[in-house]
C-alpha cells in the first residue's frame, strides 16, 4: 500500500508562495527608497544651484549698483567739464573781443607816434589824415632838405610804405608846403558790415 501526504504535498506550494510573497515586497521597498533617494539628491540638487546663482545675482546687484554710483560721478563730472569749456570759450571771446579793440586803437596811435618820430627840426604838419590803410600828410617846411629829411625817415619805418606819387610841395614867400600820402600795414578794422572806411584827421 502507498500512502500519500496530500497536506505536506499541498503547503510546499503556499510556503514558497510566501517566500516569492516577501521577496517581492522587499524589491518594492528597495526601488521606492531609491526612487526616494534620487528625488531627494534633485532636491539637494536644484537647491545648490539655487544658492549658488543667488550668490552670483547678489553679486551683481552690488555691481551694477556700483556702475550707476560711477555713471552718476561721471555725469557730474562731464557736466562741470562741458561748464568749464563754456566759460573758458566765452573768456577767449571776451579776449578776442579786448585784443580786437586794442588793435583797433593802437593802429592810429602807432601811425601818429612813428610819424611824429621822423618830424625833423623846421618841419611841422598841418593835418593828418587816416583812411583805411592810407595816411595823407600836410605840412610845412623852411627848406626843401627837412621834407626830403622827412620822407626818407618814413621809408624806414617798416609798417609804411613809399609814399605815393606825386609829392606835391609848393614854395610860399619864405617856406614851403607839401602833401604826400602813403600806405600802412596796421590800421584799423573795419566792422563786418561797414561799408565806410575808417576816417581820422589831425589839424595841426
Amino acid at each position: 500500500m502507498i500512502k500519500i501526504n496530500l497536506v505536506s504535498e499541498g503547503r510546499k506550494p503556499i510556503v514558497a508562495r510566501k517566500a516569492k510573497e516577501a521577496l517581492g515586497v522587499g524589491q518594492t521597498s528597495l526601488g521606492e527608497a531609491l526612487l526616494y533617494g534620487a528625488v531627494l539628491v534633485g532636491i539637494l540638487v536644484c537647491a545648490v544651484t539655487w544658492w549658488h546663482y543667488k550668490g552670483e545675482i547678489a553679486d551683481r546687484d552690488v555691481a551694477i549698483a556700483e556702475a550707476e554710483r560711477e555713471v552718476k560721478e561721471l555725469e557730474a563730472v562731464l557736466k562741470e567739464v562741458e561748464e568749464f569749456k563754456k566759460k573758458k570759450a566765452e573768456l577767449e571771446h571776451k579776449i578776442n573781443v579786448i585784443n580786437q579793440l586794442k588793435q583797433n586803437q593802437w593802429g592810429p596811435v602807432k601811425v601818429m607816434d612813428e610819424i611824429s618820430a621822423a618830424l625833423p627840426d623846421l618841419l611841422w604838419l598841418d593835418s593828418l589824415t587816416l583812411r583805411g590803410k592810407n595816411v595823407e600828410l600836410r605840412g610845412q617846411a623852411f627848406n626843401t632838405n627837412q621834407i626830403a629829411t622827412f620822407i626818407e625817415s618814413l621809408k624806414m619805418v617798416p609798417e609804411f610804405d613809399e609814399p605815393k606819387p606825386p609829392i606835391e610841395i609848393t614854395q610860399a614867400q619864405d617856406h614851403y608846403t607839401f602833401s604826400l600820402s602813403f600806405d600802412f600795414s596796421f590800421a584799423p578794422v573795419t566792422p563786418v558790415g561797414d561799408s565806410a572806411e575808417p576816417e581820422s584827421t589831425v589839424d595841426g
